[in-house]
C-alpha cells in the first residue's frame, strides 16, 4: 500500500515506480490537484519528491521531480516545492549558457528533461515565452515568474496557453500580453519575425537548431553546386533560409498556413528578397503539380509537424511518411539531396530512415545517407529511447538507377 504524505513522513513509504497506476490512483483522491508530496522507498535516506493531481491522466497522477534527503520532509510544502523550483531553473539556464545559446534564443526549460515536468520557457528575443501545462507548476506561477526574473531583469514574461497545450488538466486560461505586434528571434545569424497572431499558437521552433547548423557544412562541403532548394512545410522558413545562406540560388517555401506577411518581412531583413519565393499550398498537392509538370529541385527539405502522438497510431505516420517521402523524392534531381525530418516521438529514427528507403526503391532511385541529428542540446533527452527524444533528421543524396544493357 502506497503511503503518501505532504508534510511529514510518519513511516518508510512503499517506491512509487514500484506500484501500478491503479494502486496511485486509490490514495490520489486525497489529495488536491497539483499538491506536491514525498515518497519514499524505505531503503535509504533518499525521498522522490514530485506532484499529484486525482484529475490527471492515469500515467501521469504523480509527476516525480527528482529526489532530496529524508530532512525534506519537515518543510512546508511551499518551501518543498520553491526550493526545488528555483534549482532546477537555475540549473537549466547555466545548461544553456554552457552551450552558448543564451543571446540568440533557445528551448531555456524544457519540461521533465529538466526536471520540472509541466513547464516549458522559451527565450525569445526580449520575451520569455512560457507554457505551463500542469496544475502542480500552475500553483507555484508566481515562484516561477520570480525565479525567471532574478535571471532575466529585462525580459518580458508571456504565456503562451490555451486548452490543446495542456496535458489533460483542467487549468485556468492564461492572459497572453505582448506589447508589440512582431517580436524577432535569431538563429544562426538569421533573423525571423513573428507576428503575435501565429506566436500564440506556435513560437518559434528551436529544436531542429544543431541540424540546420549541420545542414549548413554538407550543403557547403557537397560535390554538387544545388542551385535550387525547397523548404517544405516552412513555418517561417529556418530551414529555407539556412539552403540560402549555404549557397543555394533560390528556394521555395511550401506552408499551407497564412504567412505571406512573416515570409516578405522575413526575406526583406535577411536579404533573400529576389532569392525566395513563398507559395501558400497543402504541400501533397504541391509535390504531385511538381511531379505532373516535371519540376525537380536540387535539395528538398521535408520538415512536416507531428504526424502523431500516440505510439497505438505509429502505423499510420510511418504509412504517411511513406507517402510524402515518395512524393518528394520524385521531386529531387539525379545527385540532388533530400532532407527528411520530423518531431513524430513514437516513430524511432530507424523506423524513419526505412520510410525513405522503401519510398526510393518504388521509384527505382538510390539514397544514400549522408548525416544524421537529433533534437538540438536545449532540448535534452536522456538516450535515443527516452520519450523526450523526438526529433529526427537524415539527408541522404539521391541518384538515379540505371539498368544495366
Amino acid at each position: 500500500m502506497l503511503n503518501l504524505d505532504h508534510r511529514k513522513l510518519k513511516k518508510p513509504l512503499v517506491a512509487y515506480n514500484s506500484l501500478g497506476e491503479k494502486e496511485i490512483g486509490k490514495q490520489s483522491s486525497s489529495f488536491q490537484p497539483g499538491e506536491w508530496i514525498c515518497a519514499d522507498d524505505g531503503k535509504a535516506t533518499k525521498v522522490l519528491v514530485g506532484y499529484i493531481n486525482p484529475f490527471a491522466k492515469k500515467n501521469e497522477l504523480f509527476r516525480v521531480v527528482g529526489q532530496a534527503s529524508r530532512s525534506i520532509v519537515d518543510k512546508d510544502e511551499s518551501l518543498i516545492a520553491m526550493e526545488i523550483i528555483k534549482s532546477k531553473i537555475d540549473e537549466a539556464i547555466k545548461k544553456r549558457e554552457s552551450f552558448k545559446y543564451i543571446n540568440e534564443g533557445c528551448r531555456l526549460i524544457f519540461g521533465s528533461s529538466d526536471e520540472l515536468p509541466g513547464l516549458i520557457v522559451d527565450k525569445v528575443n526580449n520575451y520569455l515565452l512560457v507554457q505551463i501545462n500542469t496544475m502542480g507548476m500552475f500553483r507555484y506561477k508566481e515562484w516561477i515568474e520570480k525565479s525567471l526574473r532574478d535571471k532575466f531583469t529585462e525580459n518580458k514574461i508571456c504565456y503562451l496557453q490555451n486548452k490543446n497545450i495542456s496535458t489533460g488538466e483542467d487549468l485556468p486560461e492564461q492572459a497572453f500580453e505582448m506589447d508589440e505586434e512582431w517580436i524577432e528571434s535569431v538563429e544562426l545569424g538569421h533573423r525571423f519575425a513573428i507576428s503575435r497572431k501565429n506566436l500564440q499558437k506556435t513560437g518559434f521552433y528551436f529544436d531542429h537548431r544543431d541540424n540546420r547548423n549541420r545542414l549548413q557544412s554538407l550543403i557547403r562541403s557537397y560535390e554538387k553546386q544545388l542551385d535550387s532548394g525547397v523548404d517544405l512545410f516552412s513555418y517561417l522558413g529556418a530551414w529555407g533560409m539556412t539552403l540560402l545562406k549555404s549557397g543555394v540560388k533560390s528556394c521555395q517555401f511550401v506552408d499551407q498556413a497564412n504567412l505571406e506577411d512573416e515570409f516578405n518581412k522575413n526575406l526583406e531583413i535577411n536579404g533573400y528578397s529576389a532569392r525566395g519565393q513563398f507559395i501558400k499550398s497543402d504541400v501533397f498537392i504541391y509535390l504531385d503539380e511538381c511531379s505532373k509538370n516535371k519540376i525537380q529541385f536540387d535539395i528538398i527539405v521535408s520538415d512536416p509537424p507531428a504526424f502523431v502522438k500516440k505510439a497505438q497510431d505509429k502505423k499510420k505516420a510511418i504509412v504517411g511518411y511513406e507517402k510524402l517521402h515518395g512524393k518528394a523524392l520524385s521531386c529531387v534531381k539525379d545527385q540532388g539531396i533530400f532532407v527528411a525530418a520530423s518531431c513524430t516521438q513514437p516513430v524511432s529514427i530507424e523506423e524513419f530512415d526505412e520510410t525513405v528507403s522503401k519510398a526510393a526503391a518504388r521509384l527505382n532511385k538510390k539514397v544514400e545517407l549522408l548525416d544524421i541529428g537529433i533534437q538540438s542540446k536545449d532540448h535534452p533527452t536522456e538516450s535515443l529511447l527516452s520519450k523526450s527524444n523526438y526529433i529526427k533528421y537524415l539527408a541522404y543524396k539521391v541518384t538515379y538507377k540505371s539498368e544495366i544493357k
